[in-house]
């Protein structure tokens, strides 16, 4: 689970690519439409437009705002975890087999 700030919204991850989406004004959970079936284990949020999840298999998914698109990862390795800078320029993800991708923007 992450949140994108004060004002943000609460995004979660889980099994079959499930990504789900709660706004503070009126608390209902949305369920996105993800690019993978594959288990989501963690999630990241630097901002309302800007979050990444990680998952089997290498997936990683990114947020622009609007809508989730798988993005290119170099491994196959689950990755298990993910976090970042607080102004988003960088983002850290790690997982099996001492993985450690890095994104600097």
């Amino acid at each position: 689970i992450a949140s994108s700030g004060p004002d943000g919204e609460t995004i979660a991850v889980g099994l079959g690519g499930s990504l789900f989406n709660r706004t503070r004004t009126d608390g209902a959970w949305e369920r996105y439409e993800s690019p993978f079936t594959v288990d989501l284990y963690a999630v990241f949020a630097s901002a309302r437009d800007r979050a990444f999840a990680v998952g089997a298999g290498g997936s990683i998914a990114r947020f622009d705002g609007a809508a989730w698109e798988s993005m290119p990862s170099g491994t196959g390795a689950d990755l298990f975890a993910i976090d970042g800078t607080p102004d988003g320029s960088k983002t850290i993800a790690v997982g099996a087999d001492g993985t450690i991708l890095i994104l600097e923007e």
